[in-house]
């Protein structure tokens, strides 16, 4: 997919962002790609960078202002299953490797 999008717009592209990652254990054939370098998105990395751009205290100030509005709608999509044990661990393991965990669903596991 990355290729065909490089190969179709090429220097049309302003930046190629990589997020996530799917399929990582498949063999990547290294080639060269039109347009600009593939770059991986990392979240942790992006914190340090607006830390160092902007003033102290910025950075939690925005923060906490986009984050408190997702908190506060969160019950309104979100769908939150407790599991308590090792049982509980297995099964909602199981689940999401087997592709069983709605999009929709938090689980929160206590030994």
């Amino acid at each position: 997919m990355l290729a065909a999008v490089h190969n179709r717009f090429a220097d049309d592209l302003k930046a190629s962002i990589l997020v996530g990652g799917t399929h990582w254990e498949a063999p990547r054939a290294q080639v060269a790609l039109p347009g600009p370098q593939p770059a991986f998105f990392f979240a942790p990395d992006r914190v340090a960078k607006r830390r160092q751009d902007w003033p102290g205290g910025e950075f939690d100030q925005r923060y906490g202002a986009a984050w408190a509005p997702f908190v506060a709608d969160a019950p309104r999509w979100l769908k939150v299953e407790e599991g308590q044990g090792q049982d509980a661990m297995r099964a909602a393991y199981l689940a999401q490797v087997d592709g069983g965990t709605a999009p929709d669903v938090g689980v929160v596991l206590r030994p």
